[in-house]
């Protein structure tokens, strides 16, 4: 017999082995007729395929011009049915139209889920974030929504249109009939791509840009001041917001002195985007003036 083992040629030398083949070869049952040559030289490299396709590219990351879009920031815990008035706020960053807006909501996996019964609802979004021209607006549930700047104006329609060219640099708003609604989204271009979720956190954060409640006003403590003189004396809180502020806010506090009854009427209070300061008249002396909420309003 005649086998190749390993590039080498090796011949049978006795009939009928029944051994394995290195115990045979090393028996002296097997001889090497011939070695295994030498590699032979590489061939040359094919040619590289053509290039593929490139892919459609997807919509970037904060896409979404509106904030709380699916409605899950309530920082002033608006329940039940809400009866907003024209222009007051009900979940975060949204507002009653002019003829005001009732609606009711519900918690739908993730996302909250506003039925609005009579009025409009609408979201202005700040002009730092509007870049100039068509919008795709869209979002789940059975309201109609119009998207324009300025007064209102514009025919309510259905999810997945586009809007007019925007001024750049303009606020703008989208405004919600009556129906169902979340997972609203307003992003540039003609396209409606699949809802921008982002991180709770994050989104509180964006909220506190225009408003911020920090604080339950009664057990909270954020800032004390103790009267440690001899006598009564005029004391100031200066509360550093956690969030700068669109601009300079409308704001409130709620405090107490020596742990008493609590107070919302302040001497004097002035804010910017960045700090508060409570000023709280006659403080005898030995006694200490708490704050315990924070309410700071720039709105659009």
């Amino acid at each position: 017999s005649v086998v190749t083992q390993g590039g080498a040629t090796y011949v049978c030398l006795v009939a009928h082995t029944a051994g394995t083949f290195a115990t045979d070869l090393a028996g002296g049952k097997w001889i090497q007729v011939a070695a295994k040559g030498d590699t032979g030289p590489q061939g040359a490299t094919g040619a590289t395929g053509a290039t593929g396709a490139t892919g459609a590219q997807g919509p970037g990351a904060g896409n979404n011009r509106l904030i709380n879009a699916n409605f899950v920031v309530n920082q002033r815990g608006v329940s039940g049915t809400v009866s907003l008035a024209a222009g007051a706020y009900g979940h975060d960053r949204w507002k009653a139209g002019a003829s005001g807006c009732t609606y009711t909501f519900s918690q739908s996996g993730a996302d909250v889920v506003l039925t609005i019964t009579s009025g409009t609802l609408l979201q202005l979004v700040e002009g730092k974030n509007v870049e100039g021209g068509v919008y795709a607006a869209s979002w789940w549930g059975t309201a109609t929504a119009r998207v324009y700047q300025g007064a209102a104006s514009g025919s309510y329609a259905a999810t997945g249109f586009n809007s007019a060219s925007l001024t750049a640099n303009t606020d703008t708003t989208i405004e919600f009939s009556t129906g169902t609604v979340t997972r609203a989204q307003l992003e540039p271009g003609t396209a409606a791509n699949p809802y921008e979720r982002r991180a709770y956190g994050y989104e509180l954060l964006l909220c506190m840009r225009y408003y911020q409640k920090i604080g339950n006003g009664t057990t909270d403590l954020l800032v004390r001041f103790l009267n440690t003189g001899s006598s009564s004396k005029d004391l100031g809180c200066s509360f550093t917001l956690p969030v700068p502020m669109r601009a300079a806010p409308t704001a409130t506090g709620t405090g107490d002195i020596n742990d008493g009854a609590s107070f919302t009427t302040w001497a004097a209070i002035v804010a910017t985007p960045f700090t508060v300061f409570y000023f709280k008249q006659t403080i005898p002396s030995g006694q200490f003036l708490d704050l315990s909420q924070v309410v700071c309003d720039a709105e659009l």
